[in-house]
C-alpha cells in the first residue's frame, strides 16, 4: 500500500469514527457502507477497495452531508482539506482572535431594610393590620370596631 493510500485510509478511519461520535453508529456505519469502494469494519476502521483514493474520500462526504452540510463542514476538515490540497503536509493553522471583553453594567446596591421583618413587611403595606378588641374581649383582625 502506498504512502497516500495509507494516509487516505487513516484520515477516513478518523473522520469516519468522529461521525460516530457524533451521529451515533448506526447511521454513520450506515452511511459510510453505502460508499462504493469502502469497506467498513463496526468500530469504524475503513478499507479502500479502488484505486481512487479521492474520489471515494469524496462519496464519503456527500453522503455524510445529505444529513446536515454544516456538521460535516466542521468535522471534516482535515479531511477536506487533505482532498483540496493534497501536497501540502499539514493542515494550516487558523488563528482566531481573543474574545474581546465585554462592558458589565456596574453593580448596584439596595439599601439594608432596617428593623425586623414584619416592620418592614408593614411599613411596606404588605403586613396584617393591628387588632381591634371588641366590647365583649374578642379580638377581630383587620376590623375596626
Amino acid at each position: 500500500m502506498t504512502d497516500t493510500a495509507t494516509d487516505y485510509r487513516l484520515l477516513l478511519t478518523e473522520t469516519l469514527q468522529k461521525q460516530i461520535i457524533i451521529l451515533g453508529p448506526t447511521i454513520s456505519l450506515t452511511k459510510a457502507r453505502q460508499v462504493e469502494g469502502l469497506q467498513v469494519t463496526d468500530d469504524g476502521r475503513v478499507n479502500i477497495t479502488v484505486s481512487d483514493h479521492k474520489a471515494v474520500s469524496i462519496k464519503l462526504l456527500e453522503k455524510f452531508r445529505e444529513l446536515s452540510p454544516l456538521l460535516v463542514k466542521k468535522t471534516m476538515k482535515p479531511l477536506l482539506h487533505t482532498i483540496l490540497h493534497p501536497n501540502q503536509t499539514q493542515q494550516p493553522t487558523v488563528q482566531t482572535p481573543p474574545p474581546q471583553p465585554t462592558a458589565t453594567p456596574p453593580m448596584t446596591t439596595q439599601p439594608e431594610n432596617q428593623g425586623s421583618p414584619a416592620q418592614n413587611a408593614n411599613d411596606a403595606g404588605g403586613g396584617s393590620q393591628p387588632e381591634a378588641k371588641a366590647a365583649d374581649g374578642s379580638t377581630n383582625q383587620g376590623q375596626s370596631i
